[in-house]
């Protein structure tokens, strides 16, 4: 019996063992999991407070590039009206330093920016077909008056005109434009840059990501300028960073502009390197893929065309003296039939663009100012003005919003809008065009830019009222108009032509079937087709005798009493003053 109790004995220790070993143990399974749940629920932590940083930080480059951008109109703005206007040349190159700085400040603020959309994702590639040397052409002769300064030689080379590549074209520009602009600012006078294009380039090195194309062109751009010391290449396209040289604290920059280019390279899947040595040059080289296995479908558009942005480096500053001299010849009675000034609303929350623009167009306009969306609507409803500019950042009711109800609604859907923005992206451009903006302006403007977009909207309705004109039975229908505004033009010319018999037919009564009121009528049909409503009735009325007297459908009397006219002579007086002849001699003339 001994054996067996020894036995249980042993055994009950054993277990007794496992049973404390296996609760040890679970117990540090426990422990170790409430650690790295710990961990993690720390680690999710530290993840999402870096996203609120990057967020708030990319927050702060949007807001603070925002309102950066109306302050820089008020200086950029009174600067360029003091060089044009000054008779000293003291204060003509202050005024032109003040116009240098503030422009060198919107394109940081522009960079910060791009690097923000980029940081959040919110950049992306719109490519389509171009040709690379007929860009880069372009892009070297906005800095030629600067090169010809420095008598620097430029020289671009090719193996193929005719490289056709997939580019996203508003970005490659800032790229060239801001590598071309360091290669002449470092380069001495009398030196060279060279541009080499190089094609179907094969190195798997210079695969990034999901690139499965192998072929790609190369850029190399050169210069025999100061040069960048070795040390410290590996960290030239470093956000902020700034090469501490004394060769280069004349051009010191802000140390963006290479880190920029380079994001900007990598998002079209390209790589960009540099090769320098100091005193003797440097040469970066863009290595970008060919074809467009590597993009996306949403990161190619079908057209080669594209909309012209503002440049970001310096050749704007470079070309300073010619901006500074392009006088506009302003023309805005092309609105009015008579002497009058046309209605100018603006509508602008910041009081000192409002007066800025007020400043510079009351001499040409009557104008009226708004302090807000809202204020601005119901200004626009009860002025019926001629042209509208609006800011889009605005409180109560922004511009995007205004604007879309000014071309919804009938009574407004005829007056051109030119809204003027800090909200400077393609997205946010086509946003405006969406809603019917007929111009969009990206602040910082110069005056003379708005005085020409204006003069583009006069010149282009007074087009519209000649084609017109040149219609004899109005039946037209013009895409230089919004829908809105050809169904009402429909509708009046239906009211006209199925009253064209009763010489009862008033301009009251015109509106009373179109459920407006006679002013706004007048406003209306003056400004899509230059006719005042009387002058319209008329018109269609001597249209529709002109036709009947063609097809000989009666004699001038009856003709005259079948489109409206009580009285034949005034009735030939008419005919005359529209046609030049009389309507016996235009009966005779077309038999």
């Amino acid at each position: 019996m001994l054996p067996v109790i020894s036995i249980t004995i042993h055994d009950a220790l054993v277990l007794r063992t496992i049973t404390d070993y296996k609760n040890n143990l679970e117990n540090k399974v426990e422990s170790r999991t409430s650690e790295l749940k710990n961990a993690q629920e720390k680690l999710s932590k530290t993840v999402q407070l870096l996203r609120d940083a990057q967020q708030i930080q990319n927050r702060f480059f949007t807001n603070i590039s925002h309102e950066f951008r109306t302050p820089l109109t008020l200086i950029m703005g009174p600067a360029e009206q003091i060089v044009k206007q000054s008779k000293n040349s003291n204060v003509i190159e202050e005024a032109k330093l003040i116009y240098r700085s503030a422009k060198k400040i919107n394109r940081l603020t522009n960079q910060l920016l791009d690097i923000s959309k980029i940081e959040s994702g919110k950049i992306k590639l719109k490519t389509s077909k171009q040709n690379l040397t007929s860009i880069l052409d372009e892009n070297i002769s906005l800095f030629r008056s600067f090169i010809e300064r420095k008598n620097i030689t430029i020289n671009l080379s090719n193996e193929n005109d005719e490289i056709d590549i997939y580019l996203d074209r508003d970005k490659f520009e800032k790229i060239i434009g801001n590598l071309l602009s360091n290669a002449i600012k470092f380069t001495p006078v009398g030196g060279y840059v060279n541009i080499e294009i190089k094609n179907n380039i094969l190195d798997k090195n210079l695969v990034l990501d999901n690139t499965q194309n192998l072929e790609f062109v190369e850029i190399a751009i050169s210069d025999n300028g100061i040069g960048i010391p070795k040390e410290k290449l590996d960290k030239i396209f470093d956000r902020f960073y700034q090469v501490d040289n004394n060769l280069n604290r004349e051009y010191e920059g802000t140390g963006i502009g290479l880190s920029l280019s380079k994001e900007l390279v990598e998002l079209h899947k390209g790589k960009i390197i540099v090769e320098s040595e100091e005193g003797k040059g440097s040469t970066f080289r863009i290595f970008l893929p060919k074809g467009k296995n590597h993009l996306l479908p949403s990161e190619i558009i079908d057209t080669t065309s594209f909309s012209k942005t503002q440049k970001d480096y310096d050749v704007e500053d470079l070309r300073i003296e010619k901006q500074m001299v392009d006088y506009i010849t302003f023309e805005p009675n092309l609105l009015s039939s008579n002497n009058e000034k046309p209605f100018l609303l603006i509508i602008e929350d910041n009081t000192e663009v409002r007066n800025y623009i007020k400043k510079n167009l009351y001499d040409h306009f009557n104008i009226c100012e708004a302090v807000d969306g809202e204020d601005g609507w119901e200004k626009a409803i009860n002025i019926m003005p001629d042209l509208i500019i609006s800011d889009v950042m605005m409180p109560k009711m922004d511009g995007f919003e205004l604007c879309k109800k000014i071309k919804i609604d009938e009574r407004t859907s005829h007056i051109p809008v030119i809204m003027l923005t800090a909200k400077a992206t393609l997205e946010d451009k086509i946003s405006g065009f969406d809603i019917g903006a007929d111009e969009y302006i990206m602040k910082p403007f110069e005056i003379e830019e708005l005085k020409s977009r204006i003069n583009n909207l006069l010149q282009q309705r007074k087009r519209l009222h000649e084609h017109y004109k040149k219609h004899q039975l109005f039946d037209i229908v013009d895409q230089k108009i919004s829908s809105i505004d050809q169904k009402f033009i429909s509708k009046v010319l239906e009211l006209i032509k199925n009253n064209i018999s009763n010489s009862e037919f008033t301009i009251e009564l015109l509106a009373e079937n179109l459920a407006v009121s006679r002013s706004l009528l007048n406003k209306k049909l003056s400004a899509l087709i230059g006719n005042a409503p009387g002058e319209l009735i008329k018109r269609i009325r001597l249209n529709k005798a002109a036709d009947l007297l063609k097809h000989n459908s009666g004699n001038i009397t009856e003709i005259s009493f079948e489109v409206g006219f009580n009285n034949s002579s005034y009735f030939t007086e008419c005919f005359k003053k529209q046609f030049g002849v009389s309507p016996t001699q235009f009966q005779k003339q077309n038999h």
